[in-house]
């Protein structure tokens, strides 16, 4: 063996634990490098993910404004549509800003008052039907006690047939029709519409649609179930008809 072949064998017999050790360290070096860079990635990690989490809810507040307001746009267009079809009568358009706490009472208050030409017992719609009438003024606000109020009246006339009626609302807002002709002939389906006799409203706006007869023939009329065809818990824009004058005739009838 010569000298290089015998300073190879030293030279392996040494470096080889050597490069090992060294190996060793430089992958326990590593690891600890990592450990130590990794609180910062974690670091910036986490604030990719909050900054992503911020657009995502961005986002998602523009798709429900955007819902929003194609939904106001659909109400208002509907509400134009209305007006348009409805020349015989003039209206003002008000948004409501608040409703009933009471369980015993069933109104709202939108924003136009006496500034903007309101007067109590003015009708309020939607091209749904009517909503209800304008029981309070103030010089910007109004309140509008619903057709479905306890206290709420209204005379009607029931289709196909011109059959007269009282539509009441109550407690729980359900809406009853009363005081028809024990011989009168009304079924589910039924359209009523206010009979413009009273002077609380005006003519041939839809109160609702007769869902259930209760035919008692030992009563002196009969009974029946409405449902109105407005969404009352969903209300948001309403249209008040100002061209009604409303008449209060209640001095005039004897008791």
């Amino acid at each position: 063996m010569g000298l290089g072949g015998y300073f190879n064998r030293i030279s392996n017999t040494v470096l080889n634990p050597l490069t090992s050790t060294m190996e060793w360290i430089y992958l326990r070096v590593q690891v600890v490098s990592d450990l130590i860079q990794s609180p910062n990635e974690l670091t910036e990690l986490q604030t990719q993910n909050l900054k992503l989490e911020a657009e995502v809810a961005d986002l998602q507040s523009q798709i429900i404004q955007y819902q929003e307001n194609q939904k106001d746009y659909e109400i208002i267009s509907a509400l134009l549509d209305f007006a348009t079809e409805e020349l015989q009568n003039e209206y003002l358009t008000a948004i409501v800003i608040a409703r009933d706490s009471s369980p015993f009472l069933r109104y709202i208050i939108i924003n136009k008052g006496s500034d903007d030409g309101i007067q109590r017992g003015m009708p309020v719609v939607n091209e749904q039907g009517l909503i209800g009438r304008v029981t309070a003024v103030t010089t910007n606000a109004a309140r509008i006690q619903l057709i479905s109020d306890p206290e709420s009246r209204i005379n009607v006339v029931i289709q196909p047939d011109n059959i007269e009626g009282v539509v009441s609302g109550s407690v729980t807002g359900e809406l009853s029709l009363d005081l028809v002709p024990q011989d009168a002939e009304i079924n589910p389906g039924d359209l009523a519409l206010t009979m413009g006799i009273g002077s609380n409203f005006p003519g041939d706006i839809v109160v609702g649609t007769v869902t259930s007869v209760r035919d008692q023939p030992t009563a002196l009329f009969k009974e029946a179930t409405l449902e109105s065809r407005v969404d009352f818990d969903d209300l948001k824009i309403v249209l008040v008809v100002i061209s009604f004058e409303p008449v209060d005739i209640s001095v005039l009838i004897e008791e």
